[in-house]
């Protein structure tokens, strides 16, 4: 099995609003004095201050000397090296990045992502591919999900493997960088293309459709990421599903990192907040100066949202993370939820936002998220139903399109009919030639606390992220 090599990741964070502001007001701790002079000495100690403070293992962090790391960077690395389970989740990101992605959906990169199946390296996204969907540059390059990589540059694809140089090859994430791909569509001939990295729109809900089946009307929906864009399109989504009378949903969340938890919460009301009318849907606990604290989402009624939600089918792969997990994990105790794909990702903890330094923000592992039962820790991911490799074999929204048949074939039959012949090298995208603007941490705020506390579910390290403004990344 191939290691996933992560050039660009989508970031995920979490809810922005009462989370943050919950956090601040009712659960504890004064805040670090933010940096003055903001040179190298005052950003490090500002890191260790709120590591020690608000880390949701603080009793685990390393005692280091200040003085034996030169930036904020290596001060976060040492301090939280050795934490069990390990902490894969705190980064430092650009603040105007995060709110630029969060909120607008706006993104730095070359719009596709990458795949190994088998022995190929496939397109397993081309953003701006979908009707209507804003273009990007790899979409306007003619390129296609499943188009089969053979070289960039004059290097083959295996050649790079062996070497450890395919990220590097892809080059510097950067506006106006450009790659040349050769490729190969189907059984045609390989062909050259030259795409050149630029901001573009991503389309966080670029497919929703009612197939007709002879159980009755299901909807299937492909969720991107947990930004705040993606609530008028959920939200149109469900009010089709529900003039169609739909009971059943197929919601494709296998390239989705996580993002907001407002927006996880938003969607599992719409799902089944007419189901279970304010009923738990997450909980979140902090560190241990906090254990009184606990935070609880319940699921609202709306009127735009389904009357009834019979049986939920979630499609996931390890790109599947954060608040992504989040809300499958927080559903289950209230609807028939199915997961049908491969193990996700495993990201039960979230972030909360630090600004300092104009546009600097830390993001430190602060709380671990919870489903109405008490249910978390899933570190090791959430384990399939049904097992179904992805092939990248069609479109999304395909009926034949491997993932989406089998949720529809057990929607109907209660059957796993996966294919498991055909084995990924990697069970997560290899590469994600793009770059997702972390969101923004700066939460509800006041001059004495952190702009953007906003908790995260996120996941991090070599795969799509997830953003909650309080993040699930």
């Amino acid at each position: 099995m191939r290691g996933a090599l992560a050039l660009a990741l989508i970031s995920v964070a979490g809810c922005r609003d009462d989370v943050d502001g919950y956090y601040l007001q009712h659960c504890f701790l004064p805040m670090p004095d933010a940096p003055t002079t903001c040179d190298a000495a005052d950003q490090k100690r500002f890191v260790s201050s709120v590591l020690r403070a608000h880390h949701l293992f603080r009793d685990q962090l390393r005692r280091v000397d200040l003085e034996d790391y030169e930036t904020p960077e290596e001060i976060l690395a040492a301090m939280t090296t050795g934490i069990s389970p390990p902490d894969r989740f705190s980064f430092l990101a650009s603040l105007s990045s995060e709110e630029q992605f969060f909120e607008e959906g706006k993104i730095l990169g070359l719009g596709l992502s990458l795949r190994f199946v088998g022995d190929e390296l496939r397109l397993s996204q081309v953003f701006g591919s979908d009707e209507g969907e804003p273009e990007s540059p790899a979409s306007k390059a003619g390129l296609e999900r499943g188009d089969v990589v053979e070289a960039i540059g004059d290097e083959a694809v295996e050649h790079l493997i062996r070497e450890g140089r395919l990220g590097e090859a892809l080059g510097p994430n950067e506006p106006g960088a450009s790659v040349n791909l050769s490729l190969r569509r189907g059984e045609g001939e390989v062909f050259d293309v030259v795409v050149a990295r630029d901001f573009f729109e991503i389309d966080p809900v670029p497919v929703h459709e009612i197939i007709e089946t002879a159980r009755g009307p299901v909807g299937y929906v492909v969720l991107r990421s947990f930004i705040e864009p993606a609530v008028p399109a959920l939200e149109r989504a469900m009010a089709d599903f529900r003039a169609a009378g739909v009971r059943e949903v197929i919601l494709d969340l296998r390239y989705n990192g996580g993002g907001l938890v407002s927006v996880a919460r938003r969607l599992g009301s719409l799902l089944a907040g007419n189901v279970a009318p304010n009923e738990i849907l997450f909980q979140r606990r902090y560190n241990d100066q906090n254990r009184n604290c606990l935070e609880v989402d319940v699921l609202e009624p709306t009127r735009v949202g389904l009357e009834r939600l019979d049986r939920l089918v979630a499609l996931t792969l390890e790109g599947t993370a954060s608040a992504s997990e989040q809300l499958i994990d927080g559903l289950a105790p209230h609807v028939d939820v199915t997961t049908v794909g491969e193990r996700t990702f495993g990201k039960p903890v979230g972030q909360l936002g630090f600004p300092f330094c104009e546009d600097r923000l830390l993001r430190p592992m602060t709380f671990q998220t919870l489903n109405a039962l008490g249910h978390g820790g899933y570190f090791d991911g959430l384990e399939p139903t049904c097992v179904v490799p992805e092939t990248v074999n069609a479109a999304f929204g395909d009926e034949d399109e491997v993932l989406l048949r089998a949720g529809l074939t057990y929607l109907e039959s209660g059957v796993c009919r996966g294919s498991t012949s055909l084995k990924s090298r990697t069970s997560e995208p290899v590469v994600l030639a793009m770059s997702i603007a972390r969101r923004r941490s700066s939460a509800e705020t006041s001059s004495s606390e952190p702009r953007s506390t906003r908790s995260m579910e996120s996941s991090s390290g070599s795969t799509d992220l997830s953003n909650d403004r309080s993040i699930a990344r």
